[in-house]
């Protein structure tokens, strides 16, 4: 093999292992709430806004283009030339995308909504009802003493905290979903298709009702003690141990 061979293949190589090592980080991030639709939201010169909200008890949150928000870290391709018999070779395309725009519902004792300088939200109210429209925004920080409702037609969102007789959420396709430390008497999701339900394992419920549309995602690391899972050809699931030892029929 000629050595300006090896060396472009050795650029490639090394160029694929550069982006494959961030999006490793960017995931790690990710994971711990830290995407890039933060960066730029504000500055030191630009603190987030937090607006006082109207009592409410159930929360509708979507997108004014309808359809669920995600970022895409880069998208490139590597293309070797010619191989060692002077053909053309394949491309690799190598992308990263993960979804943005979360609103994060959290108990607290008042109502309020914390949104960054550039973010820009529609805010409207139908009875116990608080619509959110989300023009464009980062993380979204939504604060309430309690919920009976979350209906997500177009948005993603974390529910963490709360301590509720009863809790009902409603997600549209494509919409990932997050419920962290959440103590519930009775817990019912309907999700939509291609769709993610996030359970963890400091979330407890008495009754558990979930049914999740096609090429949907569930990863269940909760305690429940009585329930049904409903699913339809499932792209990924993850049940933890004790959730796997109370269940007694998937259909």
């Amino acid at each position: 093999m000629k050595t300006s061979t090896k060396l472009l293949l050795g650029f490639f190589g090394s160029l694929v292992l550069l982006m494959l090592c961030t999006d490793i980080v960017l995931r790690a991030n990710f994971s711990k709430g830290i995407t890039n639709a933060n960066f730029g939201r504000s500055t030191p010169n630009e603190p987030p806004t937090t607006i006082t909200l109207q009592p409410f008890q159930v929360v509708k949150l979507q997108t004014a283009s309808g359809r669920p928000l995600y970022d895409t870290a880069f998208e490139t391709r590597v293309r070797q030339a010619r191989s060692m018999d002077g053909k053309t070779t394949s491309e690799t395309t190598i992308k990263s995308t993960w979804p943005s725009g979360f609103v994060n519902i959290t108990s607290d004792k008042n109502y309020t909504l914390t949104k960054g300088s550039t973010d820009s939200i529609l805010v409207r109210y139908a009875a116990d009802t608080l619509i959110l429209t989300v023009f464009r925004g980062g993380n979204l920080e939504l604060k309430a003493p309690h919920i009976t409702q979350v209906i997500a037609p177009s948005s993603h969102l974390r529910i963490s905290n709360y301590k509720e007789p009863a809790l009902v959420i409603t997600t549209g396709p494509n919409v990932e979903a997050s419920v962290n430390n959440n103590q519930v008497g009775s817990l019912s999701f309907t999700g939509g298709q291609g769709g993610t339900l996030d359970i963890n394992e400091e979330t407890t419920a008495d009754s558990v009702n979930i049914a999740l549309g096609k090429g949907s995602k569930l990863r269940f690391k909760g305690a429940y003690q009585r329930g049904h899972i409903q699913v339809d050809s499932l792209q990924e699931i993850e049940l933890s141990e004790k959730v796997l030892q109370k269940i007694r029929e998937i259909k």
